[in-house]
């Protein structure tokens, strides 16, 4: 079994212009992400997944296992991190590299430099015990418990007029306390085979399964508060 760590990046970005080589604490984005990747303690391919050729070079002189060139179609602002996902995939196999029914496929996204080595770690161990071997789990990810709700705060319009997001047929819910627990997605880490890239065409298609995290953890820069919120935190 091995473990191929995967880190892709795209050189164009909408709220914030070369956002993965942005410096926090004299420090690019990407780097942050390479010494976080070579510090976790278990065996790991390295793989780095880019149209940007500064961050080709920096990946060269951290030495990692593999660096892919990532395609012009697959770095729009339209490609999903599933389709990058999957050419990584493709890539890796044709070289011969990768054991679809073996290996385990860990994905750090690049934008949350905040996340904690004990997660990754333990979200490992948890993956191995619990669902590498469970054919109904497709995925393995972090979440955080969402700060707003849809069955209370979070409203839409409907008809002109603003209506409470999700509804429960015959409920409705006056406090907070009896709302349903929603989480957030967040891009910290994801663990799965890489035969749940051949059927699917979405990452929500699957069968997934959570690993909570602290909401500090889970932040990620989209715009640029989000950037001045976390370089608060280094």
């Amino acid at each position: 079994m091995n473990i191929f760590l995967h880190i892709g990046t795209r050189k164009g970005s909408k709220g914030i212009k070369n956002k993965n080589l942005l410096r926090i604490k004299n420090k690019r984005l990407i780097e942050h992400t390479l010494i976080f990747a070579r510090s976790l303690n278990f065996k790991k391919k390295i793989v780095v997944n880019t149209d940007d050729k500064k961050i080709q070079n920096i990946a060269k002189k951290f030495q990692v296992d593999f660096i892919i060139n990532r395609p012009k179609n697959l770095c729009s602002a339209k490609a999903s991190k599933f389709s990058a996902w999957k050419y990584a995939k493709k890539w890796l196999l044709k070289k011969g590299e990768i054991n679809l029914d073996k290996d385990i496929f860990l994905d750090l996204d690049n934008t949350c430099p905040l996340r904690k080595k004990r997660d990754v770690e333990n979200m490992l161990r948890i993956y191995k015990n619990k669902y590498y071997k469970n054919n109904k789990v497709d995925c393995f990810f972090t979440i955080t418990k969402a700060r707003r709700n849809p069955y209370f705060q979070l409203m839409e319009f409907e008809k002109g007029f603003l209506k409470i997001s999700k509804k429960i047929k015959g409920k409705t819910f006056v406090r907070r306390q009896n709302i349903p627990k929603v989480y957030e997605h967040c891009g910290v880490a994801y663990l799965f085979k890489p035969t749940f890239l051949i059927n699917n065409k979405n990452f929500l298609n699957g069968n997934l399964k959570g690993y909570v995290i602290d909401r500090i953890s889970a932040m990620d820069i989209d715009d640029k508060d989000d950037l001045k919120i976390i370089k608060r935190y280094f």
